[in-house]
């Protein structure tokens, strides 16, 4: 749609369309930078559009919901029902060396906590420079089962994923794809101490780590899932690989073709590590 076509006509159609369930908006040139959506839809798919805020004010029958778009801020109103979730975040490259505006993390965060039902999350950040921020969420997120976090820096903040996981006590699958890079990882983000005994992850069953490096704060994160993951059947490290998408909210991981990287010293250690978990794994793959 050309940037010419008023905001009012989109917002017409969520209004006139009374059986309307399925809306995908791609590539939509508004020239007015806010769309607030009422609507009765089950699916909503916004791709590449012009949108400086979208605001889901009443969706009380959304099921499905992906933001692929460089949206600047999302404003959540009620989505009781929403269960399928699928968010990029975008962050243009920039030449200083200070991070983008809070929202990114605010507005997710915020997001999060006005979704009570959902249990199948992607997050995706894309673009040069990505920042994560690390703020506590407003409300547990009890019914969440499948978590995808992709395309992470390098430099990522372990201690956001570690927010989720405190956040998720039902999550049952958590995998995470940590972009290849030929930067230097930088040193940024909060190193937690050592589990405590309240802390607990009973349902986690799988966890599925691409790009995983022996980095400290890598190293970390997974000594603290081990030992809190009480139920771990299955852990998957590789070096390599991608994020195969099977529509808008599904995926799998897939490892790279080439032979395994790791030395035999890595792989004591890291067994080393892994053995000192409440339970022995079913599975343990190194790649």
């Amino acid at each position: 749609m050309p940037a010419s076509t008023p905001v009012a006509l989109y917002e017409r159609v969520l209004s006139e369309c009374k059986r309307l369930q399925v809306l995908h908006l791609t590539s939509c040139r508004c020239a007015e930078d806010r769309l607030v959506v009422c609507s009765q839809i089950r699916e909503l798919v916004v791709d590449a559009c012009s949108f400086m805020v979208i605001e889901l004010r009443d969706l009380p029958m959304l099921a499905r919901l992906a933001c692929l778009t460089n949206t600047l801020e999302l404003v959540f109103g009620s989505v009781p029902c929403l269960t399928h979730t699928n968010l990029s975040f975008s962050v243009e490259e920039d030449t200083s060396v200070l991070p983008p505006p809070p929202h990114h993390h605010d507005e997710l965060n915020h997001f999060l906590g006005t979704s009570p039902t959902m249990a199948n999350l992607v997050i995706r950040f894309t673009g040069s420079k990505r920042w994560i921020g690390s703020e506590e969420l407003h409300n547990p997120l009890l019914h969440l089962k499948r978590l995808l976090i992709a395309d992470l820096p390098s430099n990522w903040d372990v201690s956001w994923t570690h927010t989720f996981l405190v956040e998720a006590p039902s999550l049952e699958v958590l995998h995470i794809h940590v972009a290849r890079s030929e930067e230097v990882p930088e040193s940024f983000g909060i190193i937690w101490s050592t589990a405590s005994s309240s802390q607990c992850h009973p349902y986690m069953k799988e966890l599925v780590m691409i790009g995983f490096t022996l980095t400290r704060r890598q190293m970390q994160l997974l000594k603290y899932l081990v030992s809190t993951c009480t139920s771990l059947q299955r852990l998957v490290l590789l070096k390599d690989g991608h994020v195969q998408y099977k529509g808008l909210w599904d995926w799998d991981m897939v490892g790279g073709q080439q032979e395994c990287p790791w030395t035999d010293a890595d792989k004591r250690a890291l067994r080393r590590m892994i053995k000192s978990g409440p339970k022995p794994l079913v599975q343990l793959i190194l790649a």
